[in-house]
Order: C-alpha cells, then structure tokens, then sequence
C-alpha cells in the first residue's frame, strides 16, 4: 500500500504555503506540489483584519488577485504541481447573491483548478442553480458519495473522480460531499447521499485495480469524517478536506497520524 513520505507538499490557503512534503508509489518518490484551497465563499475580493471591506490603511488579505498570484508564482517555481478546490465556492455576500453561478464559474476558470469537490453550498440554488455552473466550468466537479440517478438534470454531469497524469504517476483523486447536504442545504429529493467511507472505499479499490498509483481523496465533509476516511479508507493515500472551516496549525516537515490538509 503506498503511504506519504515526508518532503514536498504544498499546501496554499487563502493566505499562503503552509506545509510541504512528497508522495511515495511503487519504491519511487514522485516530488508533489498540491495546492488547495476550501470555503472560499465567494470572497473574491481582499478583506481587513476583521473580514470587512479593506480601506486604503488597512492591513489586506486574501482575495482572487492574490491567489491567483501565488498559484501561478509556485506553478512557475515548481514541478508536478496540481491544485485543489475543497468546495462551498459559493454563498457568502452579494458576488453570489447577485450574480449566483456565474461569478463563480468565471473565477474558478481563471484560476484553473486540477479538480474540484461539490460543497453543500453548492445545492443551495437547487438543481437549477448547480447545473448551469457544472456547464460552464472547465474543471472537473467531483463527488462520488452521491447518487443522481434519479435526478435527469445531473445524469453525466458529476464524475465520481478524475484521473490525471503527472510525470510518471497516474493520480486518481476522488470527491466526496457531506451526507448532510439533504438537511443542510437544497438538493431535491430525487439526490441520495451515501456515507463517504463506503462510497470512497468502492471508488478507491476500483481505480487501483484499474492501476492507479496514487489517491487523493477531495472532499466536503468536515475535520472528523476526514480523519475517519484517513482511517478506513486504507487506499487513500492523501486527505483533503473542507466544511468545519478548521485551521491546523503545523510544523514545516512535521509529522502526524493522517495526513489531512485543510
């Protein structure tokens, strides 16, 4: 079973790089740049200290700008770099309540995600509110604990995961959504949400046997189902999670348990 090895992943908040380290496949060391980010709510434009709009003597953080900035910086510095959207792209002030899916669709594209994880908030418009986005995007939008069967708008439209090929690996990176999301936000009633171990540990053992060297699991779950997934998902071999809004403080080349960015 393949496992990380410490090294060189990046990890990219709204803020900055937070962590490195390297993932390790059949007895070679593929030096891995992911950058991710989660919840971004629609917060497009950079905020003061106290999350307000920033003014000319304010001290200003976050933003598009900057991130795209930081992406594109580490992208040019780096090889094998791949970058990740945990999910709840949308809801959070007037860029969304104005311009609903179309907002996001137009920076998501322009920050050219690897792939991206539905997020609960992403269902709060209904199915009529998803669709046009899943349309329009030219990322991949992924969730595999989910099943639209019975939901004519959304047959064809979520792949379960994505595989992507990066040097010599092929990465397999599979999404996942709260099972709440039916109490929690719009979806319909013709959604079933199904547990993410389960769902995750079907899709996980399908691409290994289709010889997948490394997995990523994406999601939009919370801290503690991540842990849980890092847990029983034994194929796994990277969490990525999103939804609690946790801040983890860590050490550069530390080492812990799981291995879950948030």
């Amino acid at each position: 079973m393949m496992r990380m090895s410490l090294a060189k992943i990046a990890f990219l908040s709204f803020v900055g790089l937070l962590q490195n380290g390297s993932i390790k496949a059949e007895g070679e060391n593929l030096e891995l740049t992911v950058l991710h980010v989660n919840d971004i709510h629609v917060r497009f434009e950079e905020i003061n200290t106290y999350g307000g709009v920033c003014k000319k003597n304010d001290d200003c953080y976050g933003g598009i700008a900057r991130l795209q900035y930081k992406v594109n910086e580490i992208k040019n510095a780096e090889n094998n770099v791949i970058f990740l959207n945990g999910g709840d792209f949308y809801q959070g002030n007037i860029w969304y309540s104005h311009f609903k899916w179309r907002a996001v669709a137009y920076f998501g594209n322009l920050l050219n995600f690897t792939a991206m994880a539905l997020g609960n908030h992403e269902f709060d418009d209904r199915v009529s509110g998803l669709v046009p986005f899943l349309d329009n995007t030219t990322f991949p939008c992924i969730v595999t604990n989910i099943d639209v069967s019975q939901e004519k708008q959304l047959i064809g439209k979520i792949p379960k995961s994505v595989v992507i090929q990066v040097a010599n690996k092929k990465i397999g990176i599979i999404g996942y959504v709260t099972k709440d999301t039916d109490s929690i936000s719009r979806p319909g009633k013709l959604i079933k949400f199904i547990d993410e171990v389960e769902a995750i540990d079907k899709e996980a053992k399908k691409l290994k046997s289709e010889g997948i060297d490394i997995l990523i699991a994406l999601g939009h779950s919370g801290y503690q189902e991540d842990k849980r997934i890092a847990e029983f998902v034994s194929d796994i071999d990277l969490v990525v999670g999103g939804h609690s809004h946790s801040f983890l403080y860590t050490t550069m080349n530390g080492v812990s348990e799981y291995y879950i960015l948030y």
